[in-house]
């Protein structure tokens, strides 16, 4: 079944995800994937299909959600082994660690020609069955993309297996980022963003790896000196229980905003609402949360790990500082609020970064390249031999 992108008929491609929020990252990727030459399913293992409404009335791609309750939901993965099955689809392009494990075993049990394992994270802490597990179905795909350098170097493995890897970096659409500049003050007001104080920002899952506790710490060491912020934090997550505890603690309960998962349009404006953003990851594959953050042209105090030093170049385009070192944190926040010339060179920099480097458009079409050559390299052959 050979595939002649663009001419006899549009080339097949599933999406496979653990979950899907607001349209962010690689979802967006995918539903920006030329219509004429790739005719693209998005799938949810543990998305409802009702809870995906919303972004069908975005698109007219397919989106499926299989409802999973759990990694072990058997319904879920039958639906799942059901749908590649029955798709019968030229490229099945996994993300997350365990779609990209169930993605592996199923596409090489239906027969997919081409399966891609997307990998974009740095941070791992899995038991000695899972990693094994995870290795092993790994190993069947037949190309991985790595969104960082720094996640292909964390990733390891041996020779033969790093020759499969790619690295396409992450990327964003700078003019979704900036047409929400107009409603700033808007958002401010509506998210109870303080008016009398600059506010910090920041993005992400809250759980370990992001540390958000530093940056607790951070602002708790601001008001000891006098120079009071406030925290605004965008996501939900496992830790937010704790992190509320430990502003109450610190006696920063006022001074922190825990604003949950906002939609899309309200992310890009909350960038534009604050005055500094700011992240205290012990590791990362590549944050678009950062990327957009730079895209609103906001000076940026992030930690000093790879997938930073990526992106960021120290006192040009942002600040880095050590890992889990609340005292740099609030020195480096402390001298991005207080210069404000220097705040604004360095968002115009990290702005012109993003626009320069890091396009959602242009990593669409690296992608679209990567899926025809692959097709044109017979890996169908590969697949079935």
């Amino acid at each position: 079944m050979a595939v002649q992108v663009g001419r006899r008929r549009a080339c097949k491609v599933l999406h496979l995800f653990d979950a899907i929020g607001n349209v962010k990252g690689s979802v967006e990727r995918a539903l920006r994937l030329s219509d004429e030459a790739f005719k693209v399913a998005v799938c949810s293992f543990y998305n409802t299909d009702a809870s995906l409404s919303q972004i069908r009335q975005t698109t007219p791609k397919q989106i499926v959600g299989l409802g999973a309750s759990s990694r072990w939901s058997p319904r879920a993965c039958w639906r799942l082994f059901r749908w590649i099955a029955d798709a019968r689809p030229d490229i099945l392009h996994t993300h997350h660690n365990w779609t990209g494990i169930l993605g592996a075993l199923i596409g090489r049990l239906t027969r997919v020609p081409i399966i891609i394992n997307a990998t974009g994270t740095t941070y791992t802490r899995y038991s000695l069955p899972v990693r094994l597990i995870k290795r092993m179905a790994m190993s069947l795909a037949h190309v991985h993309v790595f969104v960082s350098e720094a996640a292909r170097d964390a990733f390891g493995g041996t020779r033969r297996f790093r020759e499969k890897g790619r690295v396409i970096h992450n990327g964003v659409c700078a003019e979704a980022v900036m047409a929400q500049a107009k409603n700033a003050s808007a958002i401010r007001r509506e998210l109870g963003l303080a008016s009398d104080r600059r506010v910090v920002g920041t993005i992400g899952r809250l759980k370990e790896v992001k540390d958000q506790s530093t940056l607790l710490r951070a602002i708790f060491k601001l008001a000891e000196s006098g120079k009071a912020a406030q925290l605004a934090l965008v996501g939900t997550g496992p830790m937010e229980a704790a992190l509320r505890k430990e502003a109450e603690t610190l006696g920063i309960g006022e001074s922190v905003l825990f604003l949950g998962d906002l939609p899309r349009e309200t992310v890009y404006g909350f960038l534009h609402a604050i005055d500094l953003y700011a992240m205290a990851s012990t590791a990362e594959g590549l944050s678009g949360a950062l990327l957009e953050a730079m895209a609103a042209r906001r000076p940026v105090v992030v930690t000093d790990i790879p997938s930073f030093r990526e992106v960021v170049e120290d006192g040009v385009t942002g600040v880095l500082v050590p890992r889990r070192d609340p005292d740099a944190m609030a020195r480096a926040i402390s001298r991005m609020l207080s210069n404000e010339d220097e705040a604004d060179r360095m968002g115009q920099r990290a702005q012109e970064t993003v626009r320069r480097d890091f396009r959602l458009d242009e990593t669409v079409g690296v992608y679209e390249e990567l899926y025809v050559t692959l097709l044109k390299k017979g890996c169908r052959q590969h697949a079935e031999g």
